[in-house]
């Protein structure tokens, strides 16, 4: 039972900061209906999130008290095309907008939930690299033999040697008063947690207070020929 409430909070995470940009970008749609470019980057945005929410409920709802990874949805992917849904994913204007790397591998994974996964890494990242300058994040895949490793890397304030066994505990902050400042609540990490667990696999934190943090996260590569031709260029899906 407390793992289901822990997962709806987390679920509520999830949805309302892309549910208030949203709002915000119908309210403007609405104030400047004769401004085509704000008309079409606005409904642009709400298309994509709009999107993006409809099949990340779907996939959280079915997890919902779930350990195992039998009620995954898992399709055969490029990680190109994964890193490029990441970014393209992240709120307008959040910096510093990730440097992607890939090797342009295949793996088999819940696209949804992958995205969602790498997507709270990268904002998490991008909170640690708040005022400092010249902070810079990597967004990478890399193949090492039959595995394919996904790293979010940041050079931002990174975490205390005291904080990091708990972090990925729902609702751990560990500055507290600048979480609550960028609207988080401690549980996107206990997210990324399940996530990678529903696939098989676990997350790595490596971190060193004022150098940076890596997240990394694997799962086995599969032969490019199981790539469906329309992701085999890596091209987000629509």
């Amino acid at each position: 039972l407390q793992s289901q409430k822990d997962f709806i909070a987390a679920f509520t995470h999830e949805v309302k900061t892309p549910m208030t940009a949203m709002l915000g970008y119908a309210d403007l749609m609405r104030a400047a209906p004769d401004d085509a470019d704000l008309q079409r980057e606005s409904a642009n945005y709400i298309y994509h999130e709009t999107r993006r929410l409809e099949e990340l409920s779907r996939r959280l709802l079915a997890l919902m008290g779930l350990d195992a990874a039998d009620r995954l949805t898992p399709e055969p992917v490029s990680d190109r095309s994964l890193l490029n849904q990441v970014v393209r994913s992240l709120p307008q204007g959040s910096t510093p907008v990730p440097r992607i790397i890939a090797c342009d591998c295949a793996v088999q994974v819940d696209r949804a939930l992958w995205v969602d996964m790498l997507r709270n890494l990268t904002i998490n990242a991008q909170h640690a690299c708040k005022g400092i300058a010249g902070a810079a994040i990597t967004l990478r895949c890399q193949q090492q033999g039959s595995t394919a490793v996904f790293t979010v890397a940041d050079t931002g304030c990174g975490i205390p040697d005291a904080d990091l066994p708990r972090v990925t505990e729902a609702f751990y902050m560990v500055d507290k008063s600048r979480s609550r400042a960028d609207g988080g609540s401690g549980i996107g990490l206990a997210l990324c947690t399940r996530i990678a667990q529903a696939h098989g696999t676990q997350l790595q934190i490596d971190s060193t207070e004022g150098v940076g943090t890596t997240v990394t996260v694997s799962v086995p590569i599969l032969s490019p020929d199981d790539l469906p031709a329309a992701d085999a260029d890596g091209k987000e899906q629509p």
